[in-house]
């Protein structure tokens, strides 16, 4: 497997959709070949298909409409850190970066809450293990997310989703004929994993991080937006 990581080589190769393609999957196997597990998406696939679905989504998470969510995401912040602290000892992941992205992005899609926990975190393991290889880890998570895309797609369908969330936005894209009925519910099924398991990773990592390292931690401190 080759891996490229420098700003130009990724730039030239992302910008080259007739060598570099995703319309035939993005894990080990060839969707030309092979059936997928799930109904290609917005990731794997390719120009014109996928300049559309990208244009909804830009339009949905654009700068302009993300701000508007900041004042949620704070005010659950202010919620949910105080309880924390009076525990004096939690575990980073399950109790913080696991349950903040689930409450705050997950109103933000507008996805009901009820099974978010239950579902969400197992359906994305799932979903990015399907990337590869084929093993025993990505057995296990296959496993433990039995069940999950289902119910991920049913509460992604437009009757589920709250008026005015990111996920309805989508919808009204649909109902503009920007998309197909069938792609909205797999634009949002995409804006829940991008959203939260990477930033689940990302918050993890972080506080592991700066754990381990309490003379960063400390200048974060003096200065949050250092």
């Amino acid at each position: 497997m080759l891996a490229f990581a420098r700003y130009e080589e990724c730039r030239d190769i992302l910008a080259d959709h007739q060598t570099f393609i995703n319309g035939a999957g993005v894990g080990p196997k060839n969707l030309h070949k092979e059936p997928s597990w799930k109904p290609q998406g917005i990731l794997d696939s390719d120009p014109p298909v996928h300049t559309q679905l990208r244009k909804a989504m830009a339009s949905v998470i654009s700068p302009k409409g993300t701000r508007a969510l900041r004042a949620g995401f704070e005010d659950f912040a202010a919620q949910l850190l105080p309880q924390l602290l009076a525990r004096g000892e939690i575990d980073g992941v399950k109790d913080l970066a696991q349950v903040y992205p689930l409450r705050v992005f997950g109103d933000a899609v507008g996805i009901p809450g009820e099974g978010r926990a239950e579902n969400l975190i197992s359906q994305g393991a799932m979903s990015f293990s399907y990337f590869g290889p084929e093993d025993e880890r990505q057995q296990h998570f296959i496993e433990q997310g039995a069940g999950t895309f289902e119910w991920v797609m049913d509460h992604t369908a437009r009757a589920k989703l709250a008026p005015g969330g990111l996920g309805a936005q989508l919808w009204d894209r649909a109902d503009a004929g920007d998309i197909s009925a069938e792609a909205a519910p797999l634009l949002v099924r995409a804006l829940l994993s991008a959203g939260l398991d990477t930033t689940v990773i990302g918050l993890g990592n972080a506080l592991k991080l700066l754990a381990e390292h309490p003379d960063e931690w400390a200048k974060l401190r003096q200065n949050p937006r250092w």
